[in-house]
């Protein structure tokens, strides 16, 4: 799903964790970690956000979620 816009409750929440951890299963830029950055600076929470996902790379694989995750260490044993 897409997220567009975070309301005060959510940054709140946010604001009270030292540091945040998002996981993308798909390139690290331009997703959730990108925009919870970007209001959090906004907002002026200073928050270490570090973003887990895909290098920006043309990827040649088939196959299902769990073998996506598996393959590029975005599984439970590879995080």
């Amino acid at each position: 799903p897409f997220i567009n816009s975070m309301n005060s409750q959510i940054i709140e929440l946010l604001g009270s964790y030292k540091r945040i951890v998002v996981i993308e299963e798909h390139y690290s830029y331009g997703g959730l970690g990108t925009l919870l950055k970007e209001r959090l600076a906004k907002e002026r929470v200073n928050r270490e956000v570090q973003v887990i996902g895909l290098e920006n790379d043309y990827i040649h694989l088939i196959g299902n979620q769990e073998y996506g995750r598996a393959h590029f260490g975005l599984s439970c044993e590879g995080i």
